[in-house]
């Protein structure tokens, strides 16, 4: 049976401090009002997707540590296809401390799985076992991702991978050749050296078949074949932490996508999972399911 999304990208088991009421200065401690551990990073999205009904699979890289055994069992319990994750004693599991006042963030992290060395057939078997792939600037500019993608009849998104020195005409052949671009407001502006998001979500426009601009509490912005539309955010959420709000946005959007859904549709379901998000401490909860997310959409858009 193929997948329905294929996710590939790093992640890394979240330690999470929350109820902060300031980040710690250096020489200095802070308490939190709770803690969390989650799977984080990556796979924020790959995660989401399995629990909002998706058959979702996902390289990643794990070591066979008590790290990399946490995250695993994360996985299989929201429902995730595991056989594409690769856990090896080569590898050590990647770590971020976050620190979180609600409305502001702090990381500490510790990564060196940059897939760089990933092997190429194992790649393409799950690749060519799905029906979407979703990944990163950085990965399909170091994998050929988008090359057995279009091989293999996929359609492909991409969200962005932080780099204040990228713009968006070092990576507009990428943006041509994928279906769906993702970037939030921010990252949007930084690739394209605007400080609107409008204006920055109609040069981007120009590249991709399919551009969503996440603006967080204000909604989000979609653009296909030169129409460009605002899609309103959902009302009465009170944010705990937005780690992994952007994340989840994307899970919400490819669900409502792969479903066959309108645009409009897909980035309503975007903002309902990215909403459902901010309400709990991490990238993901026991709180996020399908139900959950869908009571938020048919509240806010019905």
């Amino acid at each position: 049976m193929k997948n329905d999304l294929l996710c590939i990208a790093s992640s890394c088991l979240d330690l999470i401090f929350t109820g902060m009421k300031r980040l710690p200065a250096p020489g200095t401690e802070e308490f939190s009002e709770d803690f969390v551990i989650k799977g984080g990073g990556g796979a924020n999205t790959p995660v989401a997707a399995s629990r909002l009904g998706l058959r979702t699979a996902f390289i990643t890289q794990l070591g066979k540590d008590l790290m990399g055994e946490i995250m695993l069992r994360f996985f299989r319990d929201s429902g995730m296809n595991t056989e594409a994750v690769i856990q090896s004693r080569k590898k050590r599991t990647s770590v971020t401390a976050v620190m979180s006042l609600g409305h502001e963030r702090g990381f500490a992290s510790f990564d060196k799985n940059d897939l760089s060395d990933v092997d190429l057939r194992f790649l393409e078997d799950h690749i060519k076992c799905s029906r979407h792939v979703h990944s990163h600037i950085a990965y399909v500019s170091t994998l050929p991702i988008i090359e057995l993608a279009e091989k293999h009849g996929c359609t492909i998104s991409i969200d962005t991978s932080w780099s204040a020195d990228r713009k968006a005409d070092g990576i507009k052949d990428i943006l041509r050749r994928i279906d769906i671009f993702t970037p939030n407001e921010v990252e949007a502006c930084t690739l394209t050296g605007t400080e609107d998001a409008w204006e920055a979500a109609r040069i981007l426009s120009q590249y991709v078949k399919v551009l969503v601009v996440k603006l967080g509490a204000k909604g989000c912005l979609v653009a296909k074949g030169g129409e460009l539309i605002e899609v309103p955010p959902v009302m009465g959420i009170t944010p705990v932490d937005t780690t992994g709000a952007g994340d989840l946005f994307n899970a919400g959007f490819l669900y409502g996508f792969l479903s066959g859904f309108s645009l409009d549709e897909c980035a309503r379901w975007g903002n309902a999972s990215g909403a459902l998000a901010v309400t709990f401490p991490g990238g993901m909860d026991d709180s996020f399911t399908y139900e959950a997310v869908k009571r938020i959409y048919e509240n806010n858009y019905a």
